[in-house]
């Protein structure tokens, strides 16, 4: 078969191979499958032997054979029925980017339709509620009205079920467990959006037993049913809402519900909601016939529910994303979260090394960061600051704080001080002592002495990193103090020249510019990214399992990295230290 294509080795092998072929013309496959990029495909169908391959469609994708093949159902009416169906009929049995080996495309045929076969033979005999139920937000996606507004989940999906609150934006709607909650993520988020909070309204948490899948309720009562027989408690939930809206005045304001399950791929979280409309006569005017056949104030609650919400009532889903802190921060998995959520780091300083610093711990999942710092963005800061174009002429702590707003809007917030932080200013020392930790990269010889020597005297009781770059930041620092055992001076001159640098130069290597006393030390974001992640870890790693005072770590760059540029590692480290090696590397020991 040399010289000829994978597409016709495939052909030449499904001839072969089935008893029953049809060949299906480029403009079917464009019909049937308009959002995939289909080059050939064939129906297949065969009753030999033991063979299970029947009434199914082998597509090659234009990328084949640097991919796998698909399978397909000859229509989509098994769709919602069986698992793992898409709409288009298309059956999802691998991960698309699985590694295959694109020189032998007759044993990937032959592999995706053991995969059928197997996935046929399961369906026609196991449990299809329970393949249902893995991937249930999935099938629901699928079903979704795509004219109803979609909604972002802030709710903790561990919580019971509630009475939760739901604000609107530009671009769908927000749900999360208070007033407040909802409000500080909508202000996060859209900062230049005005966001009308009368808007905000009621939804209905419940946490059920089972996720909801295929086939789903046809109608409200058939929904309402289904929480009431779930348990008393959520009937009683939902009542709480559902009554509520019944003595509303407002029809045509639909009632959300927001359903959380667990499954065996872990919780998921979905949302519809009930649209009710008044029955009227023929002049338009509203006919009340939900209390029919009770006297005043006997009407139950359970009936009044039903006959509110059920006759004339309809449901629509919703596509519901989470934006939760437990799902941004490692979907679900991230055991260390509830403890960086309730911690609040205090950072000084948000220039290059900062910036970069605060958006690690923000991305990390630290619940509060408060920044201090006076100076503001600059065209000449871009390169290595973690803010952009949008935001020069901005105080680089309130850019900041608008920019991790934006990005993390679920955190409890970065706070921005435009302003010098002075341990002596009685507000900035109380700030210092409700932090869990600070960390210092102004590299302000003046002001982190002054830190030091309050923090060995005992004035200042919380832990502080400080951390600094050497030239070029081919090697950086960042040392830990707790209490007074040890204090930073004790590794620097009275003027803050450091006793123990890693690096020593031939010439000064500080760069003028034109301008007053201008001068600056060139270096890029690259070099800079090692000083980051390695101060960063080291306020992580004190919040999630504490560490010792003293804790001192420091990054070096390659000894080639060093050499190219003139540099050398200096004798009064190897001295103290040693010879680093000759890889880039970041070291741990003991201060100073």
């Amino acid at each position: 078969m040399s010289g000829l294509t994978a597409f016709q080795i495939v052909e030449e092998y499904l001839l072969s191979e089935f008893s029953q072929i049809r060949f299906l013309p480029a403009t079917e496959l464009r019909k049937a499958y308009p959002r995939r990029r289909i080059e050939m495909g064939w129906e297949l169908s065969d009753n030999r032997g033991d063979s299970e391959v029947e009434d199914v469609r082998l597509l090659l994708p234009v990328e084949f054979p640097n991919c796998l093949p698909r399978v397909a159902l000859p229509d989509a009416s098994k769709h919602l029925v069986w698992p793992h169906v898409e709409v288009d009929g298309v059956i999802c049995l691998e991960n698309e980017g699985i590694p295959v080996d694109a020189n032998a495309p007759i044993n990937l045929v032959r592999y995706i339709l053991q995969r059928y076969s197997e996935y046929r033979s399961d369906i026609l005999t196991g449990d299809l509620a329970g393949e249902f139920s893995r991937e249930f937000v999935s099938y629901w996606d699928w079903a979704v009205d795509e004219s109803a507004a979609k909604i972002v989940s802030i709710l903790n999906p561990r919580e019971n079920s509630s009475i939760v609150f739901l604000g609107h934006s530009d671009t769908g709607i927000v749900i999360g467990e208070t007033k407040e909650k909802v409000e500080n993520w909508l202000k996060h988020r859209y900062p230049e959006e005005k966001i009308d909070l009368d808007l905000m309204d009621r939804a209905l948490f419940l946490r059920v037993s089972s996720p909801l899948i295929p086939p789903y309720p046809q109608s409200v009562v058939d929904l309402i049913r289904l929480l009431a027989n779930e348990s008393p408690e959520l009937w009683r939930t939902a009542s709480e809402l559902l009554e509520l809206r019944s003595g509303e005045d407002r029809e045509f304001v639909p009632a959300f519900i927001v359903l959380v399950s667990n499954s065996s791929s872990g919780a998921g979280i979905v949302a519809l909601s009930i649209n009710r409309r008044p029955r009227v006569d023929r002049g338009g005017r509203k006919i009340d016939t939900v209390p029919a056949g009770f006297r005043p104030g006997k009407l139950p609650e359970r009936v009044r529910v039903l006959r509110t919400w059920g006759p004339g009532a309809h449901y629509r889903k919703h596509r519901t994303r989470r934006a939760d802190r437990n799902w941004i921060h490692g979907r679900d998995h991230n055991v260390a979260l509830d403890k960086l959520a309730a911690s609040h780091v205090l950072m000084l300083g948000a220039g290059s090394l900062g910036s970069g610093i605060a958006v690690l711990l923000a991305q990390a999942g630290v619940g509060k960061i408060t920044i201090f710092d006076p100076d503001h963005l600059g065209w000449e800061n871009l390169s290595r600051h973690a803010l952009g174009s949008t935001y020069v002429g901005y105080n680089k702590a309130e850019g900041l704080c608008e920019e991790l707003n934006r990005r993390l809007p679920h955190i409890e917030g970065c706070v921005a001080r435009s302003e010098f932080f002075s341990a002596q200013n009685s507000e900035h020392h109380q700030l210092f002592e409700s932090c869990d930790i600070a960390i210092s990269t102004t590299g302000d010889w003046n002001l982190e002495a002054a830190i030091a020597r309050m923090q060995q005297s005992g004035d200042l009781a919380k832990p502080i990193v400080f951390s600094w770059l050497e030239t070029h930041a081919l090697a950086a620092h960042a040392v830990l103090f707790e209490g007074n055992d040890g204090i930073l001076v004790e590794g620097f001159s009275s003027t803050g020249d450091p006793k123990f640098p890693v690096l020593t130069w031939d010439a000064n290597q500080e760069v003028p510019i034109p301008a007053c006393g201008g001068q600056f030390a060139p270096y890029g974001a690259v070099s800079l990214a090692y000083a980051q992640a390695m101060s960063s870890e080291l306020v992580l790693e004190y919040l999630n399992f504490g560490l010792p005072s003293k804790t001192y770590c420091v990054f070096i760059q390659s000894a080639a990295e060093i050499q190219n540029i003139g540099g050398k590692i200096s004798d009064e480290w190897k001295t103290r230290f040693g010879e680093p090696d000759s890889a880039q590397s970041i070291y741990r020991y003991q201060w100073p």
